[in-house]
């Protein structure tokens, strides 16, 4: 029990596990969601009980900041970070995985992917009375401001490779993570998120151009 515990508990977990599970619960409809999402939290899990000795919900700004600079180089290398894809039962299994060398764990969209995730779950256990505060609402500018710098290069890149109309499934976890941190406090905030929500699974399952969801009626 960390000190960021709210006396207002309003979910029926009885300890940080079944408060995040609980939230878990809310992507039991998207799979791809639901899987970035795990995988977000059970780091964030390993890293503060193992090198923080922490509760989840005794992490500080401080903690937070420390935690972006572990996404980007975890150390040390062989506790957290393996060559291949292993699975869970084996012991080379490592929270991490590195295939290039060249290339660091997670890449900066995956970093901020994951930021995203935690600011949703965390934004989510205030507003159910477990969390009495957001540890990484005072860190979000930093990633707000990579956000557009890595949107803008993208667009680049984009544009440079020529790609197909299409996106991966990582891509559309990206997608499904961030409308899930879209604000809901106000009617206003509520609506947008469920229009985004609305619009990409209209984009996703129909597989129709921008084109024709601009022009088409709802009836």
């Amino acid at each position: 029990a960390g000190p960021n515990r709210s006396p207002l508990n309003t979910l029926a977990a009885r300890n940080d596990g079944e408060a995040l599970a609980a939230w878990l619960a809310n992507f039991h409809d998207s799979p791809n969601t639901l899987q970035s999402a795990r995988k977000a939290v059970e780091r964030l899990w390993l890293w503060s009980t193992e090198v923080r000795g922490k509760a989840i919900s005794a992490l500080t700004h401080e903690d937070m900041l420390a935690y972006q600079s572990f996404l980007a180089d975890p150390q040390p290398r062989e506790r957290w970070v393996a060559s291949a894809q292993y699975k869970r039962s084996d012991a080379n299994w490592r929270p991490f995985t590195q295939r290039d060398p060249a290339k660091p764990p997670l890449s900066l969209a995956s970093q901020r992917q994951a930021l995203v995730i935690l600011n949703g779950c965390f934004r989510w256990l205030m507003e159910a009375g477990y969390f009495l505060h957001n540890p990484l609402h005072l860190s979000r500018r930093t990633w707000r401001k990579s956000r557009v710098k890595q949107a803008q290069e993208a667009e680049v890149s984009v544009d440079a490779r020529a790609t197909g109309r299409w996106l991966t499934e990582d891509e559309w976890a990206v997608i499904g993570a961030t409308i899930e941190a879209l604000p809901r406090e106000t009617l206003r905030d509520l609506e947008y998120y469920s229009r985004c929500r609305w619009v990409m699974a209209l984009l996703y399952l129909a597989k129709i151009r921008l084109s024709a969801v601009a022009t088409t009626t709802m009836g």
